[in-house]
């Protein structure tokens, strides 16, 4: 974030959806000194977080003055697969973020992207049934479906989808 208005050589914070303490769901991400001219430039990772608007919140330290710099982050669902290929029946990682909270991953499936004909399989994870946390993360694995069972060698497209049809 890259802004001016604030007390020359004095901190701003960056918040985000509450100006609180960092309570692992909302408050403090950062702060900086402005430069003698009151401008700063400030970094900040986006935390876990459920799917859906997120606020951004600065705070003039020196006055306790807030403004809202955004009107919405959009956070949206990612899925990570380690390793992201394998032999079958080798075990895949999975996990997913920007989901809606507590609540189930009720669809995870796999399309062919090259010569296969697998087309929306369902793929079985252990656990059984994957449940996101109050933050819409999830971890799960899989094994590589086995090839006697109709898969060839190919690459896949692996969809994960909760209750509220967030992917």
């Amino acid at each position: 974030i890259m802004g001016d208005g604030i007390t020359a050589g004095k901190n701003v914070r960056v918040y985000w959806d509450a100006v609180d303490d960092w309570d692992g769901e909302a408050g403090l991400l950062n702060s900086t000194k402005a430069d003698k001219f009151g401008e700063f430039e400030l970094w900040f990772d986006v935390p876990e977080a459920t799917y859906g608007d997120h606020t951004i919140w600065l705070e003039d330290a020196n006055t306790g003055e807030t403004l809202l710099h955004t009107d919405y982050v959009m956070v949206r669902p990612k899925l990570s697969i380690s390793p992201s290929a394998g032999l079958e029946t080798e075990t895949i990682d999975v996990s997913g973020y920007g989901y809606s909270a507590e609540t189930e991953i009720v669809f995870f499936n796999a399309t062919g992207l090259g010569p296969s004909t697998i087309d929306d399989v369902n793929i079985t994870t252990s656990p059984g049934t994957v449940e996101t946390d109050e933050l819409g993360s999830w971890t799960a694995t899989f094994k590589v479906p086995d090839v006697d069972d109709g898969w060839i060698y190919d690459d896949y497209n692996i969809t994960a989808l909760d209750e509220d049809e967030n992917n």
